[in-house]
């Protein structure tokens, strides 16, 4: 019984998730690219912008802040985590998935 509930969630937030991507532009901001679901959220993501023919905007002053924190305190779990996200978008942007987009 609750891994039905649990499924039919899954399939709810899925079905609203694509209303999104095929009816909007989404911006996504620093934090939620350095947050630790980050990953999953693009394996999500990434085949609804190509059935949609959508990206995701970066707006640039997150892809500095990434930047920033990448540059900084060499060594430290954001400095890491930093580095891990920007390889991600430049692969993504690569792959027509993401956008990086002035204020």
């Amino acid at each position: 019984m609750a891994s039905e509930n649990l499924d039919e969630r899954k399939e709810s937030v899925r079905e609203t998730l694509e209303q999104y991507i095929k009816e909007y532009r989404i911006f996504i901001d620093t934090c939620s690219i350095l947050h630790e679901s980050a990953d999953e959220f693009w394996r999500a993501v990434c085949p609804l912008l190509q059935k949609y023919n959508n990206k995701i905007i970066v707006p640039l002053r997150s892809w500095e802040e990434l930047v920033k924190h990448a540059n900084s305190k060499a060594g430290s779990a954001l400095s890491y985590r930093a580095e891990s996200c920007i390889q991600k978008i430049q692969s993504l942007r690569k792959e027509g998935y993401i956008e990086i987009r002035g204020e």
